[in-house]
């Protein structure tokens, strides 16, 4: 009779080499969920706005890292407006018409939205953009809309060119308007006073509150003056931020002035 002990030690031996084996050719936990797929590619473009007679009034830059951080400069400097700007890349509508342009054979109404004009260029997670924009009919007014995070409001306000904070200086011909809009929240009780213009170049005219589009309690709006040039010169016009029914001696919160220069 074979000697018990030998053949007890050979069956372990047997039974090691196999599990031995059959681990070898098992993935280890620590490479069974890696990945091969790419980064996230990030987002860096340029937007420059203006007007047909005025091609460039206000620029500013959008970019969104690969890691979702949003920054932005000239008009998108503050990162709340950064925010909705970059908010609109997840719009699928947003980023067809950033990369692949106007639909061929779009049809337009022929409605007049201003002068406004745009261009974005730059890449939108690796995609090239390199994309125009006007308000000259319909299709344009509708594109506006839909990025006005992106390229702000326009600078018509059906009649005069409009001048906003930091776009100035003025510069217009006698017998010509314009509208100057500043942002303005009445919930507040506070409001936009022109001061009394000296030169006589410049008149005041019109003044109008403009409601903020999503209908919030307590969203702010904008308040627009419209002027005319009445003869040729220079002058300040000065708007002060102020609460109409505090005393005169009350310091306004905030001012503004634009320089303005009329030629004949």
């Amino acid at each position: 009779m074979k000697n018990p002990a030998r053949l007890l030690a050979l069956v372990l031996i047997a039974a090691s080499a196999g599990a031995s084996c059959g681990s070898s050719s098992t993935p280890s936990d620590s490479t069974a969920g890696s990945s091969t797929l790419p980064p996230v590619l990030g987002t860096e473009l340029s937007i420059v706005v203006g007007t047909a007679d005025e091609p460039t009034i206000i620029e500013a830059t959008l970019a969104v890292s690969a890691d979702g951080v949003v920054t932005g400069t000239g008009f998108l400097a503050d990162p709340t407006a950064a925010t909705s700007a970059a908010a609109l890349l997840e719009n699928p509508a947003v980023v067809k018409r950033l990369v692949d342009g106007v639909p061929a054979g779009q049809m337009c109404t022929e409605m007049y939205g201003g002068p406004d004009t745009a261009t974005i260029t730059g890449t939108l997670r690796g995609a090239t953009v390199k994309q125009s924009f006007n308000r000259a009919d319909g299709c344009g007014i509708a594109d506006w809309e839909l990025l006005t995070p992106m390229l702000g409001r326009s600078h018509w306000d059906g009649t005069y060119r409009v001048y906003r904070r930091d776009e100035g200086p003025v510069s217009v011909k006698v017998g010509s308007g314009f509208t100057i809009e500043l942002a303005s929240n009445a919930t507040t009780g506070y409001q936009w006073e022109v001061k009394p213009i000296a030169g006589g170049s410049v008149s005041a005219g019109g003044h109008v509150y403009l409601n903020p589009t999503d209908g919030a309690v307590g969203t702010g709006g904008w308040e627009q003056f419209q002027f005319t040039a009445v003869a040729a010169g220079t002058t300040s016009i000065v708007l002060e931020y102020r609460r109409p029914f505090e005393p005169a001696t009350t310091p306004a919160v905030d001012t503004v002035t634009f320089e303005a220069t009329v030629t004949a």
